[in-house]
């Protein structure tokens, strides 16, 4: 119970620099991981050109 309590209490009123930026990595992460599966499935289903893909994928990389 006390793991539970102390991440309640950072989260009530001390803020950690490093822990929004972690979660805000990850959900950034997951997006780019999904994009990237998507418009992998639209290239392979033939949705997207050669050149389509490849300028879609640029695009998600480059943010």
């Amino acid at each position: 119970m006390a793991p539970a309590q102390s991440g309640l209490a950072r989260h009530s009123g001390a803020t950690s620099s490093e822990e929004p930026s972690e979660k805000q990595s990850d959900t950034v992460g997951l997006d780019f991981v999904s994009a990237l599966a998507q418009l992998a499935e639209l290239h392979r289903a033939g949705a997207l050109t050669d050149e389509e893909f490849g300028a879609a994928k640029a695009r998600v990389l480059r943010g």
